[in-house]
């Protein structure tokens, strides 16, 4: 596991990915890419937050280049 933390705008996030082996098959690998967020502006994170779904289709995109680029 690692991961950073930051604060900006009276908002503290953290962000941490995990790397474990897949339950079913030990050859595998579960990654686990998550995201907290604390403060005055943390209701902006929210689960029907725009900003939320904008945030997650980022990461998305992120976690399928890095899966390409670890399975190549």
């Amino acid at each position: 596991m690692f991961g950073y933390k930051g604060s900006k705008y009276g908002m503290l996030s953290r962000h941490f990915f995990d790397f474990a082996p897949f339950p079913e098959d030990p050859n595998k690998t579960l990654f686990k890419h998550c995201e907290s967020w604390d403060g005055g502006l943390a209701f902006m994170f929210w689960s029907y937050s725009p900003v939320r779904s904008w945030l997650a289709n980022l990461f998305r995109e992120f976690n399928e280049d890095l899966k390409m680029a670890v399975e190549a």
